[in-house]
């Protein structure tokens, strides 16, 4: 059995993409889906068929469900021979195994040992170019998670851990392979610390000038961690998603906020570059409480702020209760809500441009993040005060030139 990875970037047409694929002339295609690829998997299943209706496909990925009426769609036209739900590795060489008329319509997969998976650089030349490319390799450490938050499509999934000799032995072949830089899928990379610490040990001394991102539950760490990290950690995404406790209640999170924004400065302090992620259109949470957790993120930390919007996912719990919660969403759109019982339409549009303005500024951080931090302390604003204010022209963003001809950023009231 031989496997290819056939890239296929994100803005190629539905069309391109099919031909990029039968010219490899494959016996048999596998579809991962994904909440981001959702529509373009869809057309692209669409137009292989036009090209060769008799050409097996299977659909696995985080986002298969047997709710979903698309791929159900699919499967009764039979566009799609299998949809695997779980784990995929296992699952696809059984498929392999079968004869075409005899793959089922839905495969539960069955979770594979991770010496048993190789890595994609390892395997795939086109993954290896690109490592080599960019000195950066995405690592899987952990599948599943440890918490089971109900916007998460990861919370059934039980937590597996890689032991510190798998993932030591992975990252010295991608070391080897030319990467300078992990990025670690894991959930939640410091839940298991003493396997965190033999990993940070690893890196620093076997693996010079390395360095990783992760996502950390930040409210966990410890001063003896956050001094480990130090040096061999760059970025830190960390998950706060509100303050409120009733709403960390409806979404089954457990957040010390104050420890974790204290937390997130420490991190800073260290030199580690942090994100912290917040959501909005939460179950039962109003649009007035998501400003009052980007206020309190701003004023209590100097970390960059994001906030998405919810997305209703299915193989969620927050999908078995979206009626509940009086959801709309969009499946073109990434399945983002629209409006809940708690949130109106306007209220969504409204937090999605604050949002935008938001992500504007923080990306341009040499020149117009610090003149925004300049203008809110000045004017003794809250964040949320400020980006109102940018939403409706009461401030601006001005250039002036100084007598040397130098250009300067400001914000001033209109």
């Amino acid at each position: 059995m031989h496997v290819r990875v056939v890239a296929v970037k994100s803005d190629t047409s539905a069309e391109v993409a099919a031909q990029n694929i039968l010219q490899e002339n494959p016996d048999f295609l596998g579809l991962s889906l994904y909440v981001w690829n959702y529509v373009s998997t869809i057309a692209l299943i669409e137009e292989l068929q036009v090209h060769n209706p008799e050409f097996p496909i299977v659909v696995g990925g985080p986002h298969v469900s047997r709710d979903d009426e698309e791929l159900q769609r699919l499967l009764r036209e039979g566009k799609i021979s299998t949809c695997v739900s779980g784990e995929g590795e296992a699952a696809l060489a059984y498929l392999f195994s079968l004869p075409p008329q005899d793959l089922p319509q839905f495969l539960e997969g069955q979770n594979a040992s991770f010496t048993s998976i190789q890595s994609p650089y390892i395997t795939q030349e086109i993954m290896r170019d690109e490592l080599k490319r960019t000195q950066t390799a995405i690592v899987e450490g952990a599948r599943g998670c440890p918490f089971s938050c109900t916007f998460c499509d990861q919370g059934w999934r039980k937590a597996r851990l890689a032991s510190f000799e798998e993932l030591a032995e992975e990252l010295r072949k991608l070391y080897d392979l030319g990467a300078r830089h992990f990025i670690f899928l894991d959930p939640t990379f410091n839940f298991d610390r003493a396997r965190m610490h033999r990993l940070l040990d690893f890196l620093r001394d076997e693996l010079p000038g390395s360095t990783f991102s992760a996502e950390l539950k930040v409210d966990m760490l410890r001063p003896e961690d956050i001094e480990a990290l130090s040096g061999v950690c760059s970025f830190v995404e960390a998950g706060l998603q509100t303050i409120h406790v009733k709403s960390q209640k409806l979404i089954k999170r457990r957040e010390k906020v104050d420890v974790v924004l204290e937390n997130c400065n420490r991190l800073i302090d260290a030199g580690i570059e942090v994100v912290v992620n917040t959501i909005y259109g939460l179950p039962g949470e109003t649009f007035d409480e998501w400003l009052q957790t980007i206020d309190k993120c701003y004023a209590e930390t100097a970390a960059e702020i994001t906030s998405g919007c919810l997305k209703v996912l299915p193989n969620t719990e927050i999908w078995d209760h979206r009626h509940e919660f009086g959801y709309a969403w969009d499946p073109d759109r990434m399945f983002r809500a629209l409006y809940s019982s708690a949130m109106s339409g306007e209220d969504f549009e409204r937090a999605s441009r604050l949002s935008r303005l938001l992500g504007g500024i923080q990306r341009n951080k040499e020149s117009v993040l610090p003149q925004a931090r300049s203008y809110i302390a000045q004017n003794n604003l809250t964040l949320s005060e400020f980006l109102i204010g940018l939403e409706r022209e009461n401030i601006a963003l001005r250039q002036t030139r100084d007598s040397a001809g130098e250009t300067f950023t400001s914000f001033v009231a209109v």
